[in-house]
């Protein structure tokens, strides 16, 4: 299985959102996604921008094995389906990535601490 790694964020400052994805070979980086988010957006929906990126930049480039690391909690456990979602904007985002996810052969979600 080929190791690739998926770091993810999304935050705001001062109503501005913006997220990012880093994908990783064997702990290097090779491809990188960045945006701006519309504006007056949570940080759980930026991370959500962050994570769609992210799978869409695999799927792009034929990555079918992907361990996903990020820093909001919130996101991981929804998407490990321990937590639940009362967003409407949050849900159809959630719907997409689980849509992107079920393209991969493997794919697992694990939270790091900022």
């Amino acid at each position: 299985m080929d190791k690739y790694t998926l770091n993810f964020s999304g935050g705001t400052i001062e109503n501005i959102g913006c997220a990012a994805a880093t994908i990783y070979y064997n702990n290097e980086k090779i491809l990188y996604e960045a945006d701006v988010v519309e504006e007056n957006n949570s940080p759980d929906y930026c991370s959500y921008i962050g994570l769609i990126l992210g799978l869409n930049l695999a799927l792009e480039n034929n990555i079918s094995y992907l361990r996903i690391y990020g820093s909001n909690k919130s996101v991981i456990e929804q998407m490990n389906k321990n937590l639940q979602i009362n967003d409407n904007n949050l849900m159809t985002l959630y719907e997409i990535a689980t849509e992107l996810m079920s393209q991969f052969k493997y794919i697992e979600f694990n939270y790091i601490k900022k």
